[in-house]
């Protein structure tokens, strides 16, 4: 699975540049389309396992918090260029993240954040929000915004503007107490804090988190890598991801730009046009669940 691995282009959909090496099997393969929204590593893992809870309730599971919290969010880091009236964001397959980044961000923002009832916790090397009473808000998922600018109008929400002033309060005390850890091992700066991906808590959650190979740091931290039979790779990964395997795989699925494509290599090659025309829609929950 590559979520990346489209791009618009004029006359349609095309692969990802960092795709070159595949790119004539890929073209011939056969194709399913389904419409899907940006996607990031963990989103695209946790379609494909048949996930049927939110990502953010799904590490709550696996944290320990105050009997207390009545929601959780998930909170992506993200390195930018800030001008004077634009931020716009690296993209998350360049900025490198472990488990002790996420442990100094915690511990830099949660005072401010204890100010609001809302506490930060690591899971892995991923950050979850768990918020003492709901916000009312819904900003626009961390995949939609991914490499490009930061959105400059309040989310939907009673409490938009509320949750616009804190993710702002945090990028402003992030950049004046920056990581001398990351500085002096040639890191981007992070910036800030982005929420997204919001769930009611306590629920009931049951599910399993399958081996996968992965160059992501976030899924590599919350899922094993050992006998994997299926891989998520950013497409600028994608070349190193595969250095461990002795074959191309047979079934690749490529999303971005909307839409999302299951390529089977191993059935009748097919002469095909490109840029791509999606066509026949399916649902991508489906779609995913027969590449994995």
């Amino acid at each position: 699975m590559v979520p990346d691995g489209l791009l618009r282009s004029e006359d349609g959909l095309s692969l990802h540049p960092a795709l070159g090496p595949w790119e004539k099997r890929l073209k011939r393969a056969g194709k399913s389309w389904a419409k899907a929204a940006p996607m990031t590593a963990l989103e695209c893992y946790g379609l494909a396992g048949g996930w049927d809870a939110s990502i953010a309730q799904l590490l709550a599971a696996r944290a320990k918090l105050a009997d207390d919290v009545k929601q959780v969010w998930m909170a992506s880091p993200y390195s930018a260029v800030i001008a004077q009236q634009t931020v716009r964001l690296m993209p998350t397959s360049l900025m490198a993240w472990n488990a002790e980044d996420a442990e100094w961000l915690r511990g830099l923002i949660s005072p401010l954040l204890e100010e609001e009832g809302i506490s930060l916790h690591v899971v892995g090397c991923a950050l979850l929000v768990a918020c003492r009473q709901p916000v009312d808000a819904m900003p626009q998922g961390f995949a939609s915004i991914d490499g490009k600018l930061l959105p400059d109008r309040f989310p939907a929400g009673r409490d938009g503007g509320r949750l616009v002033r804190l993710i702002s309060e945090i990028q402003m005390h992030l950049v004046a107490q920056p990581s001398e850890e990351r500085q002096q091992a040639g890191k981007a700066a992070i910036h800030g804090l982005w929420f997204w991906a919001p769930g009611i808590w306590p629920v009931d959650v049951h599910t399993t988190w399958p081996s996968v190979a992965t160059t992501d740091p976030v899924l590599a931290s919350l899922a094993d890598g050992r006998d994997a039979c299926f891989a998520v790779i950013a497409a600028e990964h994608l070349k190193e991801g595969m250095a461990n395997w002795r074959f191309a795989p047979r079934n690749w699925l490529l999303a971005g730009a909307g839409h999302a494509v299951r390529l089977d290599l191993g059935g009748f090659p097919r002469w095909s046009l490109h840029p791509w025309r999606p066509n026949g829609l399916q649902d991508v929950a489906q779609l995913m669940q027969r590449v994995a």
